[in-house]
């Protein structure tokens, strides 16, 4: 082994590993468990439990982690912009060359799928083909995330809380111009980029949280769900249902940097715990880091597939949560993972040591 990869393995932060890994899986279980998938004449539809327990959105105050992974990328970033001597412009080339890379086979197929399915007007494949491409959507802010940080690493780094606090004010003013109808039509998604991009900066902030300023995050974090759902105009769910007239989600509301402060706040209070754990199981960590995005690469692809096998097979899939949707969850775990074990195993590369970080590192 080079001493270049010794050095990457020695000065490597195994529990932020272990954070964003574990961010990833929980968002490939959600999508694996909770997604209520039907076929009609159209194509597949899907929809989650919490539209028909508008209850069970609270869950997702535990269950939506994509703040997080957002949170660790932004402190992943900000060490390493801190560390690079190249300038911030090859600092972005270099990190969107391993976004990017990774997800070119899959791209390609779902592109070419998507192109035979039209060519032979078979418009439910296609559907489904988008389906599957959907969740892809990370990729692309995280891409255009990279792509925006040179804009405002000077900022962040002559006002690196004020930065912050500027980009959530723009954020909350995105959403009054949602609520009152001056944005409209295409330019509700600019906030997929604002609140993502906020979400991302404040992550950089994490070395300057110790244990107790952790708890008053997690206290004003919540105090803003709670004040933001219950008083203000933003649905409790933190994932889009059918159900409710606007969505945490798509696009993405200021409301979701109340849970990012909750889960920054849990990270700054949990970080020495889960570091110490980490390189107490090492091994396990750097696989889970190594095989994070090609699971998220490929884990719809899975589904995809064992939905157009269910379908074909005539088996009536549930258009609600009823006890025999619950009773099949283990079967959409099992059955997309052994689907996708083979592209995600691939996509994972040779397990040597020195291949670990290139791949572990956003």
């Amino acid at each position: 082994m080079s001493d270049t990869c010794v050095q990457q393995r020695t000065h490597r932060d195994l529990g932020i590993d272990a954070y964003r890994a574990f961010a990833m899986f929980v968002v490939v279980a959600w999508h694996w468990v909770f997604t209520i998938a039907t076929w009609g004449e159209r194509g597949p539809r899907v929809d989650n439990p919490i539209s028909h327990h508008p209850s069970l959105g609270y869950l997702t105050w535990v269950l939506q982690v994509m703040p997080l992974f957002f949170l660790v990328g932004g402190h992943v970033a900000a060490r390493s912009l801190a560390g690079h001597s190249s300038g911030v412009g090859a600092w972005a080339a270099r990190r969107l060359r391993r976004l990017v890379v990774p997800a070119v086979p899959l791209l390609a197929a779902l592109l070419a799928a998507y192109l035979l399915a039209r060519t032979f007007e078979a418009s439910a494949v296609a559907r489904a083909v988008v389906l599957v491409a959907t969740p892809l959507w990370f990729l692309a802010v995280y891409v255009a995330i990279v792509a925006v940080v040179p804009l405002v690493h000077g900022a962040a780094r002559r006002w690196p809380i004020g930065h912050v606090v500027a980009l959530a004010a723009l954020c909350l003013v995105w959403d009054l111009g949602r609520f009152s109808g001056l944005v409209t039509g295409g330019a509700l998604w600019v906030s997929m980029l604002l609140v993502w991009l906020t979400v991302h900066q404040l992550g950089g902030l994490l070395d300057r949280v110790d244990r107790r300023s952790g708890w008053w995050l997690v206290s004003v974090g919540l105090a803003a769900l709670a004040v933001g759902t219950v008083v203000g105009p933003y649905p409790v769910s933190m994932v889009g249902t059918t159900t409710d007239e606007i969505s945490n989600m798509g696009p993405p509301t200021a409301i979701l940097l109340g849970l990012a402060l909750t889960q920054l706040g849990l990270v700054a209070v949990t970080r020495r715990r889960v570091t110490e754990l980490s390189h107490r199981h090492r091994p396990f960590v750097e696989s889970a880091a190594r095989f994070a995005m090609p699971v998220y690469l490929w884990h719809m692809v899975g589904f995809g597939a064992c939905v157009v096998a269910a379908t074909a097979a005539g088996v009536d899939l549930p258009a609600e949560p009823t006890w025999q949707w619950w009773a099949t969850r283990p079967l959409w775990v099992v059955g997309p993972l052994l689907v996708a074990r083979p592209l995600i195993r691939w996509s994972a590369g040779p397990s040597s040591p020195s291949a670990t970080p290139a791949r572990a590192r956003s």
